[in-house]
């Protein structure tokens, strides 16, 4: 991983400040768009296909940071944001522990042979091979509706109606119901799948999309990884990562 000198000077920023680009700097110092436009900002080169970022510097961001929250509860907010990270992180170190017990392999599976654990439900499987089948073509016809400014582009489909044995058997991993080895994010539950093999197809087999003005949607490709969420609550399932063309 490249430090922030690396990407400072990638971005032909000044190395003698620490920098952070427009999503970091609100997250990290709790900061709104009107706040960073009294700042002093740069703009990074930007890579291939994509629009250059915005850059601004740490104690610029610092100081709007108190200025707006005075000192105090700036420095609240950041012990509530290192308590809520200190609590994500004892959850993923609870699903490393749970993936180890029912022995999660590299490609996601799991195998509970040794592990005292019911059989997969034989209709769960099924209704998991039905509804890959109509994901894969909901997602192909999102990715080739797409209308691309750079290179690459988000995307994210959702639907309804899911269970945690099934959301379980769709990340590939069905001896884990419980989701015991997926960490969960405030309300949901996530986790990076190959999305060849979450959509049902060969390993690595590539993913156009479908459709579009004179069939352009087959010139959209769908990177090798997508993100699967669920949500407790509701049983939503939503699906997306990022499109290329």
């Amino acid at each position: 991983m490249a430090t922030a000198d690396e990407n400072a000077m990638w971005e032909g920023l000044d190395t003698k400040f620490v920098w952070y680009d427009t999503a970091q700097a609100k997250k990290r110092f709790f900061l709104g768009t009107d706040d960073l436009l009294e700042l002093h900002a740069a703009k990074g080169r930007g890579g291939f296909g994509c629009r250059p970022r915005t850059y601004y510097r740490e104690n610029d961001l610092k100081a709007a940071a108190i200025l707006k929250h005075t000192e105090e509860g700036y420095k609240k907010k950041k012990a509530a944001r290192e308590k809520r990270e200190a609590k994500k992180r004892a959850r993923e170190e609870e699903a490393e522990e749970a993936s180890k017990r029912l022995k999660v392999s590299d490609d996601g599976a799991t195998n509970a042979a040794e592990e005292n654990v019911a059989p997969v439900d034989p209709a769960v499987l099924k209704a998991c091979v039905a509804n890959r089948k109509l994901l894969l073509r909901q997602a192909r016809k999102t990715i080739g509706s797409l209308k691309f400014v750079g290179h690459c582009k988000k995307w994210r489909i959702e639907v309804p109606n899911y269970t945690p044995e099934l959301f379980a058997a769709m990340v590939l991993r069905p001896s884990d119901p419980e989701l015991k080895t997926i960490v969960k994010r405030g309300a949901f539950h996530s986790i990076d799948v190959p999305a060849a093999e979450f959509f049902g197809l060969s390993s690595g087999q590539e993913i156009n999309g479908t459709g579009g003005r004179y069939g352009s949607g087959s010139q959209v490709r769908m990177d090798d990884v997508v993100t699967a969420r669920f949500k407790p609550s509701d049983g939503s399932l939503s699906v997306g990562g990022e499109a290329f063309c």
